[in-house]
C-alpha cells in the first residue's frame, strides 16, 4: 500500500502560485470568481493578477500594514471579522483609502 508524502494537514505547504493559476483556469472555463486570502503585503500584487476579490482573514484584522496595502487595490475586499472587531472599525477600513 503506497503511503502519502503528507501525513497531517498542517504539514501541507499549499500550492501557492500554482493554485492561483489553477483557479484562474477554472474561472476561464466556468466563470467561477476567484477569492483568495492575502496574508502579507508582499503577495498583494501577485494575488491581484489572478484573484477577483481579496480576503483578509480574522487573524490579519490587526495587521495594519496589510490593511493599508489592500485598501489601495482596485479589487473588492472580503474581511473576515472576529467578534471583538467593531462594525465601525471594519467600515472605516473598507471605506477609507489609506495614503
Amino acid at each position: 500500500m503506497p503511503t502519502s508524502r503528507v501525513q497531517a494537514p498542517y504539514e501541507f505547504p499549499g500550492l501557492a502560485l500554482e493554485a492561483l493559476r489553477l483557479l484562474s483556469e477554472v474561472r476561464k472555463d466556468i466563470g467561477l470568481p476567484v477569492v483568495t486570502e492575502v496574508t502579507s503585503t508582499e503577495n498583494v500584487d501577485l494575488i491581484c493578477k489572478y484573484a477577483d476579490m481579496l480576503q483578509v482573514g480574522a487573524r490579519n484584522m490587526q495587521n495594519f500594514a496589510l490593511l493599508r496595502r489592500v485598501a489601495k487595490v482596485d479589487k473588492p475586499i472580503f474581511m473576515r471579522a472576529v467578534r471583538r472587531a467593531c462594525t465601525s472599525d471594519g467600515l472605516r477600513i473598507l471605506v477609507r483609502r489609506w495614503e
